[in-house]
């Protein structure tokens, strides 16, 4: 799935392999990684093999980077993806650390949003987040979002259980 997504202060597109660099400073950030489940990158050259195990060619989801428009600058990524149900996409995102608080998450999921709504028969998207993470549920809110349900996860490597909440919103 392609994705060239543009919103106010945003420019929204598929990660590329060049974009490890600037990924690396959220994946391999300790204080990002918190409520993550991917474990925590030690350097560069992981997030680069990971980056080069997308299917950029997908049609069920795509791994997207935010880049500021006022300096080209990557800030963050996040994902859609469609979930068993075809007509519900599972969003979400992670942001440099030094980017937070200035609403560039609402703003990157809106835009993944109104992209969905143009491309596919879409009926709701949701997002899955720690219980504990407070930045996530505000976001949620901020895009309309009402709780679904609770649930449980495990980072990828094993290492943590987490306490989830979906929130979801019909569209």
């Amino acid at each position: 799935m392609r994705i060239q997504i543009e919103t106010e202060r945003l420019f929204i597109r598929n990660i590329a392999l060049d974009d490890y660099l600037a990924a690396f400073q959220w994946c391999g950030d300790p204080i990002v990684n918190t409520y993550m489940l991917y474990p925590l990158y030690e350097n560069a050259e992981d997030v680069k093999g990971w980056i080069s195990s997308l299917d950029s060619e997908a049609e069920n989801g795509a791994e997207v980077v935010f880049i500021l428009k006022e300096n080209g600058a990557i800030i963050g990524g996040g994902g859609i993806h469609c979930t068993s149900d075809k007509n519900v996409w599972e969003i979400g995102y992670n942001l440099n650390r030094a980017h937070w608080g200035h609403g560039y998450a609402p703003e990157a999921m809106q835009g993944l949003i109104d992209y969905l709504k143009n491309i596919a028969d879409v009926k709701a998207v949701q997002a899955t987040f720690c219980a504990e993470n407070l930045k996530s549920l505000r976001v949620a809110e901020k895009l309309g979002m009402s709780y679904l349900e609770d649930g449980e996860c495990w980072k990828l490597d094993g290492s943590k259980k987490f306490i989830t909440k979906t929130y979801r919103k019909y569209i």
